[in-house]
């Protein structure tokens, strides 16, 4: 007969509780085949400039110099702001790799696209008076205003997949509680809603916010997941395509989040550099930028089968964005 071994038993029962109810670890391959990985295509900033580049590390394509790029809805366009004194917004055509200047050099701040890829509303200086919501039109280049008559500074502007709702929060502290206002295109209706937390990150299809650790339901705000009680401190997520996974990133490491069964998945300890991740539009391929920033890493999403990209002639990469289509 084995003798009885407490210390064998209380391992067993922490393993097992781990794997059931916590954030568990695998090294298990994938057995997917990935080999039509050079159909992904990836938005890269190196030192000063913007690249294209496919997901295999193939055809990288220089673009120009800028910083704050950010992939069109449709995956066909990318807004970037010009690199130097200038503060003019640029959108460039990623499948001829043609740009042409959308906004002239002024004080903006952040931006975000239109579901339709059509407009991009973006926060316009008023000066000491703080920031307004304004909306660009891509096509012809015109400029609304939608909040110049509301004082304070409205920032981090996000626009619904409803196409008539754009939201932005009346106060940006990171930690500190916020105002996230609702405006209407259809009225020009402004509503309020306070959140305890601070800058907030939506889901895909507009019904969640992860915010200072916590994910809630928009716009009731009930209480989805709280992250101090799965993985620890959440220091950045990232929203699947599907709504229903997420990267989180915590002191202890990278995992994959699972909503509807609370399951958490170590995917890796390693940190990427500015703490994002990106993901493919079919949720398929995950991507960042390992610190100290000097390759790209493109992966499956599970964590499994990572690959290092490099630019030739490019020492620093700062960002990195899949393209939603990948059709072209």
């Amino acid at each position: 007969m084995t003798d009885f071994n407490p210390v064998w038993v209380l391992r067993a029962t922490l393993v097992s509780w781990l794997l059931f109810s916590g954030c568990s670890k695998t090294t298990e391959p994938a057995e997917e085949d990935f080999s039509d990985r050079a159909a992904y295509v990836l938005i890269v900033r190196g030192d000063n400039a913007l690249y294209t580049i496919r997901g295999d590390g193939t055809r990288p394509e220089r673009i120009g110099e800028g910083y704050w790029p950010l992939v069109s809805p449709d995956g066909r366009r990318v807004g970037f702001r010009q690199s130097g004194s200038s503060s003019s917004l640029f959108v460039c055509d990623i499948s001829s790799g043609l740009s042409r200047q959308i906004l002239s050099t002024e004080n903006w701040d952040r931006y975000a696209w239109s579901p339709a890829s059509d407009r991009i509303v973006f926060c316009g200086s008023r000066g000491t008076t703080g920031y307004d919501i304004r909306i660009v039109t891509i096509a012809s280049g015109a400029v609304d205003s939608l909040t110049d008559s509301i004082a304070g500074s409205q920032r981090y502007p996000h626009w619904l997949p409803d196409s008539v709702t754009i939201t932005y929060s009346q106060n940006p502290g990171v930690l500190s509680p916020s105002t996230i206002c609702s405006y209407s295109l259809e009225n020009g209706t402004v509503t309020e809603t306070q959140l305890p937390y601070g800058v907030t990150q939506w889901s895909p299809d507009g019904r969640m916010v992860f915010a200072g650790g916590h994910i809630v339901a928009w716009p009731s705000l009930e209480l989805i997941e709280e992250f101090s009680r799965v993985a620890g401190e959440v220091y950045y997520c990232k929203w699947f395509p599907d709504n229903k996974h997420l990267f989180i990133r915590t002191s202890s490491g990278t995992y994959r989040f699972n909503i509807e069964t609370k399951a958490c998945e170590w995917i890796s300890d390693e940190k990427p550099n500015n703490e994002e991740f990106t993901v493919s539009a079919d949720g398929k391929l995950a991507g960042y930028i390992p610190a100290p920033g000097n390759h790209l890493a493109v992966m499956n999403s599970d964590g499994q089968r990572r690959t290092s990209i490099t630019i030739p002639g490019v020492s620093s990469y700062t960002y990195m964005q899949f393209a939603g289509d990948t059709t072209w």
